[in-house]
């Protein structure tokens, strides 16, 4: 048994809210955690570990804090900050606009009802910094290789293969 599932089982909260926050912690342990106090699901669904079935789940959380700290994990997909970029709760919708890199979602956000999140959106177009580029060249490369190394369930595919104009790089198994 892992040491980090035990520890989960710890009575001593702040023991339990440092494994639900290890990115080591097995995934299915962090599935066990997100049913917990608010406290521990914050840390759930901060840790770039955790399942995205997981993350959908706290995405639908009634405590607006979860779905910040979603927002705020780097490895979260796409479409789940979409989702929160049209959340009802203004805190949510400028912790993606000011967490994400896409230039829909900050377009999207851009044009928000408030202030504060519209302001925010258009400061990070406005300055996605060099680094940040590299950043997302990053996540897209990560992408990349689970497409390449097959645990996408899509392997790639000659472009000859498909008849349509559009090039087709990956298929699926």
């Amino acid at each position: 048994e892992n040491v980090l599932a035990r520890l989960a089982l710890d009575s001593d909260a702040s023991v339990v809210r440092a494994v639900a926050g290890n990115t080591s912690t097995p995934k299915d342990t962090l599935e066990d955690l997100a049913h917990r106090y608010s406290s521990i699901r914050l840390d759930v669904a901060s840790n770039f570990n955790t399942d995205d079935s997981v993350l959908l789940e706290l995405m639908r959380d009634k405590d607006d804090l979860v779905r910040c700290h979603i927002a705020e994990n780097a490895h979260v997909p796409e479409v789940i900050m979409w989702d929160l970029a049209r959340d009802q709760d203004k805190h949510v919708r400028w912790s993606v606009a000011h967490h994400s890199y896409n230039r829909g979602i900050l377009n999207l956000l851009a044009d928000d009802q408030e202030t504060d999140v519209r302001s925010r959106a258009r400061e990070r177009i406005k300055h996605l910094t060099d680094k940040q580029k590299r950043h997302i060249e990053y996540k897209v490369g990560q992408e990349m290789l689970k497409l390449l190394d097959g645990s996408s369930g899509l392997v790639p595919v000659a472009a000859s293969e498909h008849s349509s104009d559009t090039p087709v790089l990956f298929d699926v198994v």
